[in-house]
């Protein structure tokens, strides 16, 4: 008898922890679009996020639930990067400071890969500290997808309680 009263408790609590995962992913949901990889890395960033909290908390039964955590925090910070998508921003500090008055406004049209149009009144010295900041920029950048997906590849599949 007691078993026949327990599992419609399970199903009615399985059926609460659902209701509180939906109501923890509608803000990310709502604002998924389907023509951008931010989503995708946004999606990926709620899930390892939760997942983090839960290995911290006191649900996991992992005896090294903190370290699978800090594995999960890792992949969550280098994510993040990827997601704030600042690398040309960092790599073009130098150019900056050296150039503080450069005329960004001139720069409104994009070449065949994708990067904008160098001002054809660009001096020599600028366009090299520019060419060094886009490859500078594009390298960082495969290098944290690299490391994120990495990451993931070691570990994921370690990830469960």
């Amino acid at each position: 008898m007691d078993n026949l009263l327990l599992k419609p408790i399970r199903i009615v609590k399985r059926f609460a922890r659902h209701i509180q995962s939906v109501i923890k992913w509608l803000p990310t949901i709502w604002r998924d679009e389907q023509w951008d990889q931010i989503y995708v890395f946004d999606m990926l960033a709620k899930k390892l996020s939760l997942m983090e909290s839960f290995y911290r908390g006191s649900d996991s039964m992992r005896a090294d639930g903190e370290e699978t955590a800090d594995e999960i925090k890792e992949a969550i910070t280098i994510l993040n990067r990827i997601r704030k998508n600042d690398y040309l921003l960092v790599a073009l500090e130098e150019f900056d400071k050296k150039y503080p008055e450069y005329n960004w406004s001139s720069w409104m049209e994009t070449d065949e890969n994708g990067y904008l149009k160098m001002d054809k009144n660009d001096t020599k010295d600028q366009k090299i500290m520019l060419k060094k900041a886009y490859k500078e920029s594009d390298d960082a950048e495969t290098k944290d997808l690299d490391d994120l997906f990495i990451l993931l590849r070691k570990n994921i599949q370690n990830w469960w309680d």
